[in-house]
């Protein structure tokens, strides 16, 4: 009887220790898979932080809207002082139809319409026939106060240099100012669904003149 009870307890004793390596095996796991969703988490919300900030403040004086992929300026294509004259990327040259200033509609107002100083009139970037579509084409008109004049401004990023980058989003359509397939060449800009892994809908706002 004794050495029978001996070895039960010694069954019980290993019995116990492949419980305690398996629920040592257990946690150390789950551990690891908690750190992984964890920096998976803290991805996501690095990258949408901002938006669920609310709209950034707009710059007071006159900037140029600047590409993130292509370094280029959005401009009014041929410095044309046409409604329905196409938005364009192009390389700095300090003229006036690539000066850009936000203005609130209203004291209160979270968005901005976006008027050029190429023309007398001052006229707004908006979507030509206010359409909501993907690939909808950019273009200036007189500001009517119309919903796809109207644009809110989101702070995405900071670059290497500190620099901070935005999106443009329409008012009208809940889409992003972006550069069809993050074209590095003189192109009219259109509207996207947003993206936060879209370069092409990133935009510095650098003082003009100034490079």
């Amino acid at each position: 009887m004794l050495g029978t009870a001996f070895q039960f307890k010694n069954v019980a004793r290993r019995r116990w220790g492949i419980v305690l390596v398996a629920s040592l095996v257990t946690i150390l796991s789950f551990g690891s898979v908690s750190r992984a969703d964890a920096t998976s988490a803290q991805q996501v919300s690095a990258a949408e932080s901002n938006a669920l900030a609310g709209p950034a403040v707009p710059p007071t004086q006159w900037v140029y809207i600047r590409s993130f992929v292509s370094d280029l300026n959005l401009g009014v294509s041929g410095s044309s002082p046409n409604n329905g004259a196409p938005i364009i990327q192009w390389k700095r040259e300090g003229k006036q139809d690539q000066a850009w200033k936000f203005i609130k509609p209203t004291s209160s107002s979270t968005s901005s319409y976006i008027v050029n100083a190429g023309t007398s009139s001052w006229k707004a970037m908006g979507v030509s026939g206010g359409s909501k579509a993907n690939g909808g084409k950019i273009i200036q008109w007189d500001y009517l106060g119309v919903a796809d004049q109207i644009w809110r401004l989101e702070e995405v990023g900071t670059n290497s240099y500190q620099k901070i980058y935005y999106r443009l989003v329409n008012l009208n359509s809940d889409k992003c100012l972006a550069v069809p397939n993050g074209a590095t060449t003189p192109v009219q800009a259109i509207q996207w669904d947003c993206s936060y892994n879209r370069p092409d809908q990133w935009w510095f706002l650098p003082p003009w003149p100034a490079s």
